[in-house]
């Protein structure tokens, strides 16, 4: 079973447009694990769509200050793919720390 994370931690608007990739995933992939990645304020409306089985808060993720311990928290995810939907330099960081081996993202950011 693959465990995927889904990184999209900007706006309400943006998470909506970026669902449908859980279910597509879901498709593709049956028995896939979808963990998505995202503001706190989103999580009502992530864990109301069926193809969505963990939710993260980034920001609970980013309050933790030792960077050991957000390395742990990654790790314990036990993702095999990170998708960044939205790249964000730092959770691109702890992803490779944490050594998730399959990290796609975009070509225009880093």
């Amino acid at each position: 079973m693959k465990r995927i994370i889904i990184s999209r931690t900007d706006n309400l608007g943006d998470v909506i447009l970026t669902l449908p990739m859980a279910g597509i995933l879901k498709q593709e992939m049956p028995g896939c694990y979808i963990i998505f990645l995202g503001k706190a304020y989103t999580r009502p409306l992530v864990e109301a769509c069926k193809f969505i089985d963990q939710f993260v808060d980034v920001e609970n993720l980013s309050s933790i200050q030792h960077p050991a311990s957000r390395i742990s928290l990654f790790i314990g995810l036990k993702a095999d793919i990170i998708l960044h939907v939205f790249p964000v330099k730092e959770i691109q960081k702890l992803a490779k720390t944490a050594k998730i081996p399959l990290r796609i993202g975009t070509s225009h950011r880093w």
